[in-house]
């Protein structure tokens, strides 16, 4: 079936907006700067996407003509008939995302404009939207549960894994499972992790996943530890799986297809949601294992909630970066250790319900 285009890009605005946009992702200096310069570019293309979706809809209206202000046009009645063909087409958490996407974009090129509509509507929809079902189901896996369905599955298909490139990538979805479950990054930063860059052995002999602030989001720099029971899996597939996948190939990226090239970022998305419903019964997205942990220490560990932000790199404080790393090591150093203390708990209740069992027959 063809795809059907419903976004406008930039080349086809108006030109006044286009000329807009193009300024505005500029750096010209410390003080006559836009915000959207620090956008991560992830955030810049789907913002720009959303105000590109909502002008392809104004053209098909008649209502692209050059000259007409853009916080004017993203208002009344074109914005009212706009928000009702988006709630037939898309969930209403798709539609918020779409609203706030546009409200970023007039921002920067009618920062004088009258956003009052675009920006309430944004706030009532994202009020409104509410987690879907699976996202509920999502939840109901616990972080400690995803991280050792991970390594059932790696130990399950590494026997088979440097002879079968099929089981050589089903060892890997298993790693990247136990790999987020302790350090819940980005898919951007999932899918392009490289040996020896991203993924360092400490001097503790640990691994750990580290990012620059040029590589992440929020630009915040990313440091976390994972556990240590996992570094036995990490170094069979970075020493024996990986370079057999990899045969004549020579690349640095973590993630290697059965043919040894680098793992795009769909397949990565499809593979790791095809090995968690494999594993818990529940299909989960990379980007999901974030709801997964926030959730984990808001339930076992509410005394601790403060670590959520550290744990996702979601902090929005102004601290020094040493100070906001350091939180981050300790923060990701409590979670690796509560994961460990569940674990044991589930392992002790097992042993002792079977020797319950076993008395009674």
């Amino acid at each position: 079936m063809p795809h059907i285009r419903t976004c406008l890009y930039p080349p086809d605005w108006p030109d006044s907006e286009r000329n807009a946009l193009n300024r505005s992702l500029v750096r010209r200096g410390l003080f006559n700067t836009s915000d959207a310069v620090d956008w991560a570019p992830d955030t810049q293309d789907r913002r720009i996407r959303s105000y590109g979706t909502f002008l392809f809809f104004a053209r098909g209206r008649g209502q692209l003509a050059d000259g007409v202000r853009p916080a004017e046009r993203a208002s009344g009645r074109l914005l009212d008939e706009f928000i009702n063909d988006l709630k037939g087409r898309v969930t209403l958490t798709t539609v918020a995302i779409t609203l706030s996407g546009m409200a970023a974009i007039l921002r920067i090129i009618d920062p004088e404009g009258d956003r009052t509509d675009v920006e309430a509507a944004a706030r009532h929809y994202e009020r409104i939207a509410e987690p879907s079902p699976d996202k509920r189901k999502i939840v109901s896996v616990g972080a400690s549960e995803l991280f050792y369905a991970g390594i059932a599955r790696m130990q399950r298909f590494e026997k088979d894994a440097t002879s079968d490139p099929i089981a050589a990538v089903a060892f890997e979805d298993g790693l990247m499972m136990t790999m987020l479950a302790c350090k819940s990054v980005r898919l951007r930063n999932v899918h392009g992790s490289r040996v020896g860059v991203h993924i360092v052995k400490n001097r503790l002999g640990i691994y750990e996943w580290r990012f620059s602030r040029s590589e992440t989001k929020n630009r915040e720099r990313v440091q976390g530890e994972l556990a240590p029971s996992a570094t036995p899996f990490i170094d069979r597939w970075l020493y024996e799986i990986r370079p057999f996948l990899l045969g004549e190939n020579d690349h640095d990226s973590m993630w290697v297809t059965t043919r040894g090239n680098p793992m795009s970022r769909t397949t990565l998305y499809w593979r790791f949601c095809n090995a968690t419903e494999e594993e818990v019964g529940v299909r989960i997205n990379p980007h999901a294992v974030r709801h997964i942990a926030a959730t984990s220490i808001a339930v076992s560990m509410p005394e601790s909630v403060r670590m959520i932000p550290f744990i996702l790199n979601n902090d929005d404080r102004t601290a020094q970066e040493h100070y906001n790393l350091a939180d981050q090591l300790s923060a990701s150093f409590q979670y690796l250790q509560r994961l460990e203390q569940r674990r044991q708990l589930a392992f002790t209740r097992m042993k002792r319900d079977g020797e319950r069992i076993r008395k009674k027959s």
